[in-house]
């Protein structure tokens, strides 16, 4: 899943670009910035985007944790959320474009 980002220019037009390519599978560590219900904002390697989150998980905004990538049906990004101690050992890095 690609995420994509807007280039807000002077002139008050915003220009598309891709920063970050999620793969199935990928683990890494990300912030919660706001969450509500089994939505979340998320910031990675300083990048902000939108995930659903699997499950029903009671997401405090300001935690940091672990996710691995998986996709819904649609295409939207699904977030597991990982035991810190058992399911990661480190994130794995993200594929920028």
């Amino acid at each position: 899943m690609r995420i994509n980002g807007f280039y807000h220019l002077s002139t008050g037009n915003s220009v598309p670009f891709e920063e970050l390519n999620l793969r199935d599978g990928q683990k890494f560590i990300g912030k919660i910035i706001k969450a509500s219900g089994d939505e979340a904002l998320l910031e990675m390697a300083g990048r902000v985007f939108r995930a659903k989150i699997e499950g029903d998980p009671e997401l405090e905004t300001g935690a940091v944790l672990k996710f691995e990538v998986k996709h819904t049906t649609d295409g939207r990004i699904l977030l597991k959320i990982l035991d810190n101690t058992r399911d990661a050992n480190e994130a794995s890095p993200a594929v920028k474009q």
